[in-house]
């Protein structure tokens, strides 16, 4: 996970596939016109070859013309493709940010219900968290392996020994509906607002009671 000072990123690499940030691209809006700005392009030295947006709201989509600039996929829902392409193709009257200056063409992937990066030995698994009323082409990522999912805006857990929410956030019913439809075996959420916590958060927040530990 890379902690930002916005909501966190994370990044993933396998042997041979360049790493892979979801869902938050590290880099403010506000800071994409700086010449001087700091930007993880490798990790921890493989080149970043895609991005995987969340969605498209502000707090995270702000770094993808950066990563554009630096001719990295950008991997979103399909609904999210338009949205984009009239983005990129604005001018930017105010100055002249890393993309305008490339003068690249951003390269994007788009998906449906779901697809899987991979180098033939590691896999980042990713979904469409379908039904959501947050956002239509909201996208999670599953580590297999790790049984971990990555999510944003869905499920954000409270302070850490919080009482559960007397109403259930119905953003975080649905996700644990997704993840039954999928047939996810889920251990740990990794939240891009807040902090890593145990699947059971998610169940105790909606009101269910978590499966005893095997």
């Amino acid at each position: 996970m890379i902690a930002t000072a916005r909501p966190n990123a994370v990044a993933t690499s396998a042997s041979e596939m360049p790493a892979a940030t979801t869902a938050n691209p590290p880099v403010p809006a506000t800071a994409m016109l700086s010449n001087d700005l700091i930007m993880p392009t490798t990790v921890p030295s493989k080149p970043i070859k895609y991005v995987v947006n969340s969605h498209h709201h502000f707090d995270h989509s702000g770094g993808l013309r950066a990563y554009a600039a630096e001719g990295v996929t950008i991997v979103t829902h399909e609904i999210n493709r338009p949205y984009f392409e009239r983005a990129v193709a604005n001018t930017w009257n105010l100055g002249s940010d890393r993309l305008a200056k490339s003068k690249k063409k951003p390269v994007f992937q788009t998906m449906g219900d779901n697809m899987v990066l991979t180098d033939g030995t590691r896999s980042v698994e990713l979904y469409q968290i379908v039904g959501n009323a947050h956002h239509d082409g909201l996208i999670m990522a599953y580590l297999r392996k790790e049984k971990l999912l990555i999510e944003a805006d869905a499920y954000t857990p409270g302070p850490a020994g919080a009482e559960p929410p007397k109403v259930p956030n119905p953003f975080s019913v649905n996700l644990e509906a997704n993840v039954r439809r999928l047939n996810l075996e889920v251990d740990r959420i990794l939240p891009i607002h807040g902090r890593i916590v145990p699947y059971g958060e998610l169940l105790a927040a909606i009101g269910k009671t978590p499966a005893p530990a095997k």
